[in-house]
């Protein structure tokens, strides 16, 4: 239902979806399953079930991505990309798993909100949402350019940002299952790996080099204070949290061994 809400939805409401209600149920799924289930048969059974939606979920709306032109439709594929790594890492069942998919969750509902609100601002200026029809836009809305780039560079995975850090650790999580003797497990991150790559067709193709990084302007008048400086406060959240990552990675897992039960 994602990709047929987004276009219909104002760009304000399209940031909430992506960046937490969409993740409303994979929380209600996996408090159930961790506080209630870990170590049991009934988990066990169950990783295996996202184990498998998620790789279905990182494959297929990534490929579909790719031949997006309506800009909003794009960025809905993206998230239920990013929801198929989640699945895999909280899949995965180990702590540092469950660690990468929070941090995942935390990374991408920042930076997808801000592509969405930029996108927003984007639409409102030229009044369409093809890409096609957008192309050099980021030039002539150099501030809304600007921050959007930021966000697509982080949710692409590319260093330095956020983004990168938590699909590392998502990856990482997965090898170090496969190397405890399940070697299903490093299929899984060449397939992760794989989508991560394929995805840069998109956020960097069609997003990046398609509206920012061009040699076309598409004439547009910058978005209005109030729209920037919303897009602003995400953007500085991302710097922040960025420099702030040896400390709240940390943070984070420590939290998390708290809250999970013994493993039975």
């Amino acid at each position: 239902w994602l990709p047929d809400a987004h276009p219909a939805a104002p760009s304000s409401i399209s940031a909430m979806l992506s960046g937490v209600v969409i993740k409303a149920g994979i929380y209600a799924i996996i408090r159930v399953l961790f506080l209630s289930y870990y170590g049991s048969v009934v988990f066990d059974y169950a990783r295996n079930v996202l184990l498998v939606l998620g790789l279905l979920t990182v494959t297929i709306p990534n490929i579909i991505a790719l031949v997006q032109d309506d800009i909003k439709r794009l960025l809905a594929y993206s998230s239920i990309y990013n929801m198929g790594l989640i699945f895999i890492a909280f899949a995965i069942g180990t702590e540092f798993g469950v660690l990468a998919a929070i941090f995942h969750i935390l990374t991408h509902a920042i930076a997808k909100a801000l592509l969405f609100l930029g996108a927003g601002a984007f639409i409102e200026s030229a009044e369409t949402r093809s890409i096609e029809e957008l192309r050099g836009i980021g030039k002539s809305m150099g501030i809304t350019g600007k921050m959007f780039l930021v966000g697509n560079l982080s949710i692409a995975g590319l260093p330095p940002f956020i983004g990168f850090f938590s699909k590392v650790m998502i990856i990482v999580a997965v090898i170090l299952a496969g190397m405890n003797g399940n070697l299903i497990y490093m299929g899984v991150a060449i397939v992760i790996v794989l989508n991560t790559t394929l995805s840069l067709g998109y956020y960097w193709g069609k997003l990046t080099r398609g509206l920012i990084v061009t040699s076309e302007t598409r004439e547009a008048k910058e978005a209005k204070a109030s729209m920037i400086i919303g897009q602003g406060i995400l953007v500085a959240t991302i710097i922040i949290l960025t420099l702030l990552i040896p400390i709240l990675i940390p943070f984070l897992a420590d939290i998390i061994s708290l809250s999970l039960p013994p493993y039975a």
